[in-house]
């Protein structure tokens, strides 16, 4: 089969780029950049890199073309109407370039009355697809246990655990493991069902007092849990849309939106994900 997966710059995309190159050819694989000065770092896997822009609706089609497997990702933006746009111009270029499959990236905040700041895209998402005439399958992942280890530092510097999440509790994954999900569908007949929706997160979810007393236990550090007011969270980024945003997901949290757990990771990959723990365990060291 032949893959093109879009945002293959960014975490999540350089990761499938990475797990689906352990068992497919690189000439099967096309990679979609939108800065293709960006892309240096796919010079020696072999990949076809090329450049799209989502507002061109000669150039993406012409990109998808001869696509089994499309592996959409979508752009890092932080607005769901401009989100949508982009998804609408995707599905339009599919559709007339004859894509076999989709596989779209989907998240757990996706509910009617999920505050997050981008649940009104993921909830649209599914909607959409259904609507389209292409095969689609959903793979909705839970929030990144890579943001926690990136917070180490700050966290053990503090000893406090600060996310505005109230008694809520989150549900993680690493990315390694949402890639790994990712390339396991893409390559299964059997698991690109049409209208499939898989739900990849760890087996528990962690309430902040349990995040607080996990890091404490892994870094032999005291580290309580005493959560800022969303505002102020909001306030710690540079950039106040990202700082809206990820407080929105806190806020999602304290409401009792980001705790779901399955076993559909298991059922993709034959194996459990990676606990947090263990990626708080891996980065440990590298954080110190």
């Amino acid at each position: 089969m032949r893959y093109f997966i879009t945002g293959a710059t960014g975490r999540l995309g350089r990761a499938v780029v990475a797990r689906l190159l352990r068992t497919t050819e690189p000439d099967d694989i096309s990679l979609g950049v939108h800065d293709l000065a960006k892309a240096g770092m796919f010079s020696d896997t072999g990949c076809r890199v090329t450049r799209i822009d989502y507002s061109d609706m000669n150039m993406l089609p012409a990109a998808f073309f001869d696509t089994d497997v499309l592996i959409y990702i979508p752009s890092e933006m932080q607005s769901s109407l401009r989100r949508v746009i982009e998804l609408e111009h995707v599905l339009a270029a599919a559709e007339r370039a004859g894509v076999g499959n989709i596989v779209a990236m989907g998240y757990i905040a996706d509910q009617e009355r999920n505050p997050f700041g981008l649940s009104a895209y993921y909830g649209y998402l599914t909607r959409r697809l259904s609507a389209s005439a292409l095969a689609w399958t959903v793979i909705r992942d839970g929030v990144y246990a890579d943001i926690v280890a990136g917070h180490l530092p700050s966290i053990l510097r503090r000893g406090k655990v600060r996310y505005p999440m109230g008694k809520g509790a989150i549900s993680f994954i690493s990315i390694d493991d949402c890639a790994e999900a990712f390339a396991a569908v893409a390559r299964s007949p059997e698991l690109l069902q049409r209208q499939a929706v898989y739900t990849v997160t760890a087996q528990k979810a962690y309430s902040g007092k349990d995040l607080a007393a996990l890091i404490s236990d892994i870094s032999g550090t005291s580290v309580r849990y005493e959560p800022m007011e969303a505002v102020d969270f909001a306030a710690l980024y540079d950039e106040p849309a990202e700082g809206d945003l990820q407080a929105s997901l806190y806020q999602a949290a304290a409401q009792g939106y980001m705790n779901e757990t399955g076993g559909d990771f298991a059922a993709i990959t034959g194996h459990e994900p990676k606990s947090l723990a263990d990626v708080l365990k891996e980065a440990l060291p590298r954080q110190l």
